[in-house]
């Protein structure tokens, strides 16, 4: 300040008055309002979007300073671009993989339990079974069809199943080591039932990405109060998160023709 002083000075007794001089040098330098902005944004590396503005306010910030000696900031972008360059590699990725996990899910809890009645009703026990997580996987020909035959002589042709929604409230009941339990409403030619759906949607003890894709049905308890309920697979009856006190009406194991008899005594 002191040296703009003399200078101006200098200039009032300079016998010369178009003499002019250059006093850009003594002015106080501020920091680029882009180089503070490009820092800010690179830092909020939870969103790629973020970290390429970043980069690019750190660009425009280095080329609107220059050799501009009122301004300050050249450190400021250079970190700016650095940690958009590094946080948008990194982070790009994996908010990709995320995405895509909440995506998978979402439509398997929308479509998956009809996907797999779906299968089942039309015989085809290898893409039932694809859809089933390892017990359900692991059932025989003949426990599956007991199951399906059931259904069908109780409510006749399936229709479809998607998620119930009643009186604004989510189908989502619970979580219970990893596993989440849905209300979903089943639509027959003759008559609709509710029925809980425990969905797995990632494998147990994952060691490989692919394991954290993994989509199933962990099992299927269809509500009957009048003839009774019906569980797939059949120790879905005895290990019900539900905490259900009724019994099944048919088991995987007990011919059709007792399901009204086992009601009938409860």
């Amino acid at each position: 300040m002191r040296q703009l002083q003399e200078v101006e000075y200098a200039m009032s007794q300079s016998p010369n008055p178009y003499v002019s001089f250059d006093t850009s040098m003594f002015e106080e330098q501020r920091t680029s309002g882009l180089a503070i902005g490009a820092l800010v944004c690179s830092l909020i590396f939870c969103c790629p979007v973020t970290t390429i503005i970043g980069i690019l306010l750190g660009v425009a910030s280095l080329a609107s300073i220059g050799n501009d000696p009122t301004r300050k900031g050249k450190g400021l972008a250079i970190t700016a671009i650095i940690l958009g360059v590094v946080f948008t590699v990194v982070s790009g990725p994996s908010l990709y993989i995320l995405g895509r996990l909440g995506y998978r899910y979402y439509d398997f809890v929308a479509h998956g339990p009809n996907n797999a009645l779906t299968a089942g009703f039309s015989g085809d026990l290898s893409k039932f079974r694809s859809l089933m997580d390892e017990e359900g996987a692991a059932a025989t020909d003949s426990e599956i069809q007991t199951f399906f035959s059931e259904l069908q002589s109780r409510y006749g042709q399936y229709i479809a199943c998607k998620p119930l929604k009643e009186k604004g409230q989510s189908p989502f009941i619970q979580e219970s080591d990893g596993v989440l339990k849905f209300r979903y409403a089943i639509q027959f030619s003759n008559e609709s039932v509710n029925a809980e759906f425990e969905l797995l949607n990632t494998k147990r003890n994952p060691t490989t990405l692919s394991d954290a894709f993994y989509n199933r049905v962990v099992s299927i308890h269809v509500i009957d109060q009048v003839r009774g309920d019906l569980y797939f697979p059949a120790s879905a009856a005895t290990t019900s998160r539900s905490g259900a006190a009724s019994k099944p009406a048919q088991t995987q194991s007990e011919p059709s023709g007792t399901a009204g008899s086992n009601a009938d005594e409860e």
